[in-house]
């Protein structure tokens, strides 16, 4: 579902990406996988891709992974 989501996004005229995440409370490492993997689409197209709102599981997780810079947390 999140992966459909994602793929769904079109980055036609926009500058930049900002996912927010507040509602996102659970994340095992394939959902993390996806968005890693949209991270890397938006900035592979020019654009900037922040993610807002981060709940400590998913921060915690990108620790663990060493992509917390991938991620761009504000």
């Amino acid at each position: 579902m999140l992966h459909t989501a994602l793929a769904r996004v079109e980055l036609d005229h926009a500058e930049a990406c900002h996912l927010v995440l507040t509602d996102f409370t659970f994340c095992d490492v394939c959902a993390f996988r996806h968005l890693l993997s949209f991270a890397e689409r938006v900035r592979s197209a020019g654009r900037r891709f922040d993610a807002h709102d981060a709940g400590p599981p998913i921060r915690k997780l990108a620790g663990l992974l060493s992509a917390t810079s991938k991620l761009n947390f504000v």
